[in-house]
């Protein structure tokens, strides 16, 4: 073999070399994905699976309203994001750490693109991570949050994340969330909106009524209630029924406001959630209309 001969052949070589240098990160990134579907479809059926075992439980007891509450349940979590109460801590470990796995795999096949100079490769896998992170709300616009494990933040200073479809009619709000500190404010049509941890008051729950103007934001008639005050890095459960006939706002499944008066809920809006003062993580936020005969 002549000069020229060898050090074209060990050109080839590392070049061979250099190339699968870079083509592992994309496999261990196509082997994450496949792994993720995967683990995703068997979280869903083992939720389903829960239902299915409560459902059985409440007939065998005769329960029907148990029967009804599950059927609702299962409804949000299969037509409107919402995420299940009861998920076992062990199941939703699991479902964290898979998007962990996921999370570092693309990170991996980032930097690879990086240092081998594809830029636009870089680009687009930086495009399909935050399709990624908002896997799990594709309901929301998440142009303003940032994620932590399974839930998104939204930074102090009017961050807003709003339901990507419009409502109208009655409808039931619900988030689990917590905060830094206050300001922890749900907004819905008609410039009506809930402030938990009011940061002019921290004991006042500030309700505003669906009968201002649509395009102005709290303009509607104000209601308030004396409530403790959302502790600061609690996770708490809140909810908020807009009926045609009054609204109730609800902290854990207990009544904190309720009114009855008359609406008109013929507009529609996006739903939205927002922070002002304080970081805020959010883990649900969903949407359900409520039929008549709810």
């Amino acid at each position: 073999m002549n000069l020229h001969t060898a050090f074209f052949a060990t050109t080839l070589v590392i070049l061979s070399l250099a190339a699968m240098g870079q083509d592992a990160p994309q496999k261990e990134l196509d082997r994450a994905k496949a792994i993720y579907a995967t683990e995703k479809e068997a979280y869903r059926t083992s939720i389903l699976e829960a239902f299915a075992k409560r459902e059985d439980a409440a007939r065998k007891s005769g329960d029907k309203k148990q029967i009804d509450q599950i059927k609702s349940e299962r409804d949000a979590f299969e037509n409107w994001h919402a995420v299940p109460s009861n998920v076992p801590p062990a199941v939703s470990k699991r479902r964290a750490s898979s998007r962990t796995r996921m999370e570092a795999a693309y990170n991996t096949a980032i930097k690879a693109s990086i240092r081998s100079k594809n830029d636009d490769a870089a680009a687009a896998l930086e495009k399909e991570l935050l399709a990624f992170r908002g896997d799990e709300w594709p309901h929301l616009e998440l142009a303003t949050a940032k994620f932590n494990g399974d839930a998104f933040q939204l930074n102090k200073g009017l961050k807003t994340v709003p339901t990507k479809r419009e409502f109208s009619g009655p409808v039931e709000i619900n988030v689990v969330a917590r905060t830094e500190k206050d300001n922890i404010r749900l907004y819905a049509a008609r410039g009506s909106c809930v402030i938990f941890n009011w940061e002019g008051g921290m004991g006042q729950l500030r309700v505003t009524r669906p009968d201002g103007q649509q395009d102005r934001m709290e303009s509607g008639s104000l209601a308030t209630a004396t409530v403790t005050p959302l502790k600061p890095g609690v996770w708490y459960k809140l909810c908020w029924r807009i009926n045609d006939d009054g609204m109730q706002v609800f902290v854990n499944d207990e009544v904190v406001f309720s009114e009855k008066k008359a609406y008109d809920l013929s507009t529609k809006s996006q739903i939205s959630i927002n922070a002002v003062e304080s970081l805020i993580e959010v883990r649900d936020f969903h949407v359900v209309p409520i039929t008549p005969t709810e």
